[in-house]
Formats: C-alpha cells, sequence, structure tokens
C-alpha cells in the first residue's frame, strides 16, 4: 500500500515505531452510555484495560474495539486491519468512493513522547475528541492529509489521519464525525 510510505516515514522521523502484543479487532453497535474516566499514572509496564466506549455513537453507527482504543464509524463503512512491518497497528475505515480514516497505534513509542511534546514544525496543540493532540497537513502522493498525533498515560502513541483536504466539506464532516468518536484506552496525556 503505497499510501501508508509516507505516513509511516513521518511517524519514523517523530519516533522509531515498535507495538507488541495487540490482539485482533471486534466491532458491536452499541448505545451509548457514560463511561467513567480514570487517570492512570505514567508507568514503565501498565496493565492494558479496555477502551472505553465512545459515547456519543450516533443511530446505526457501529464501534471499533481494539486493545488500544475505540471508535465510531456510520452503517456500510468498513474497519481494516493492517499489521505493519515496525510492529504497529493501522486501522483503516473505509467506504467506498470516500478517502478513508485512519488510525495507527503503537505501544512504547520510542521518543513519541517528546515528539508529541515539542510538535515538529508546521504542528499545533488542539483538542480532538476530548484529548489534547498534535494537528497538522502531513504531505504524501497526491496531496495532504490532515494528521493528529497523541500520546497517552500508558506510553501508547496514536496518529490518526483524514485523507479528504482535496474533498467537499461533507465529506470533511463526516470524517471529523468519526474521528469525534476515537477514545483511546486513558484519555490521560503523557506528563510534558
Amino acid at each position: 500500500m503505497p499510501r501508508y510510505t509516507t505516513r509511516l516515514a513521518f511517524l519514523s522521523a517523530l519516533a522509531l515505531i515498535s507495538l507488541a502484543g495487540c490482539a485482533s479487532t471486534a466491532t458491536a453497535s452499541v448505545t451509548p452510555t457514560a463511561t467513567a474516566a480514570t487517570t492512570p499514572q505514567p508507568t514503565a509496564t501498565s496493565t492494558l484495560a479496555p477502551a472505553p466506549t465512545p459515547t456519543n455513537v450516533p443511530a446505526g453507527w457501529s464501534v471499533l474495539d481494539t486493545p488500544h482504543f475505540s471508535i465510531a464509524y456510520p452503517q456500510g463503512w468498513t474497519p481494516n486491519t493492517y499489521p505493519q512491518q515496525d510492529g504497529s497497528i493501522l486501522y483503516s475505515i473505509t467506504y467506498p468512493q470516500h478517502p478513508p480514516v485512519d488510525v495507527l497505534a503503537q505501544e512504547h513509542m520510542p521518543n513519541g513522547a517528546s515528539s508529541y511534546c515539542a510538535p515538529p514544525s508546521g504542528f499545533q496543540k488542539v483538542v480532538l475528541a476530548g484529548a489534547p493532540m498534535s494537528y497538522g497537513l502531513v504531505g504524501e502522493e497526491g496531496g495532504f492529509k490532515r494528521s493528529w498525533f497523541f500520546v497517552n498515560a500508558q506510553d501508547t502513541a496514536f496518529a490518526l489521519d483524514a485523507d479528504d483536504t482535496q474533498s467537499a466539506a461533507a465529506v470533511q464532516a463526516q470524517d471529523n464525525a468519526i474521528l469525534a468518536t476515537f477514545r483511546p484506552d486513558s484519555a490521560t496525556p503523557w506528563p510534558c
């Protein structure tokens, strides 16, 4: 998949990626419910808790539930999992004739926290889905994509991408609605 080459090169520039021990993914339809927030402290090793279910899931949507995060997507969309050579896992949610929405997750990313705390040039601090993230446009074959980067207190790094910079406003709004449901296993950011 050539379109992931630039993203992986970008993330490698942020830090070397090494994800280990992820389980397979599952999907389920859910009814929105409140989820208790936890505030784990950063540790060298931590017990993996299930990612909380998004509470803002529109009717008819399904939830992609992974070991490190959950995210909701509309009916007709398909989640795909692509293990990467560097050990990270790319989750791509696709719909025919629509650019994908991607989440790349990895545990214990070397230098990931420093890249998160001091974003590269052109990136800014924003809040997405209630989590403080670095945001910027990332160039790749054929143009740019919107990209968010987050490292949580459990030292899991996430790159969220929407390949929609050249798409209509309605397409970007749909992608924003999907990304707004993102819930990491710990929403507590890495302490900078």
